[in-house]
């Protein structure tokens, strides 16, 4: 899947950029072989803590998904 795909799937996302460089790098970190993430949030995040992230490549095609919520 393209990240056309998946914008066109899921939306804008909150945030696009770099693993390493953004306000997420809490709990999202770079993995092997991805360049950019796209970081969702919930509609009521941070009252509901859930952040869906999509790890791109460089052909900007999705490498794999991570899901990071609080209970």
């Amino acid at each position: 899947m393209t990240e056309a795909q998946v914008v066109e799937l899921l939306g804008s996302p909150r945030w696009r950029g770099r693993c390493d460089s953004s306000d997420y790098y809490v709990f999202v970190r770079p993995i092997e072989g991805s360049r950019d993430c796209l970081v969702y949030s919930a509609t009521f995040a941070p009252l509901n803590p859930w952040y869906p992230v999509v790890y791109l490549d460089r052909s900007d095609r999705v490498i794999r998904t991570f899901s990071f919520g609080s209970p």
